[in-house]
């Protein structure tokens, strides 16, 4: 059986979040196949470009899923 477009973001999503979680424990650097099959070094140095990848992971895993936002609640602010 075929996988669906859902089923390899999730598998590169849990990739990528599994070498995010190692390069923070490890401080080394690892490898992550991006979304056009070419891969790409991360380490300490360019971990925001990891972090800006699994975001937009995650939005595509949203946009396919029917979730039109998956941002991190932020408390309110009273306005006087």
């Amino acid at each position: 059986m075929a996988q669906t477009t859902l089923e390899i973001l999730q598998q590169k999503l849990n990739d990528a979040e599994q070498k995010y979680h190692e390069i923070q424990l490890t401080g080394q650097v690892r490898r992550v196949r991006d979304q056009n099959g070419e891969e790409v070094e991360y380490g300490p140095v360019n971990i925001q470009d990891l972090r800006k990848y699994i975001a937009e992971l995650r939005s595509q895993i949203a946009a396919l899923q029917g979730i039109t936002s998956v941002s991190t609640p932020v408390p309110m602010r009273p306005f006087f």
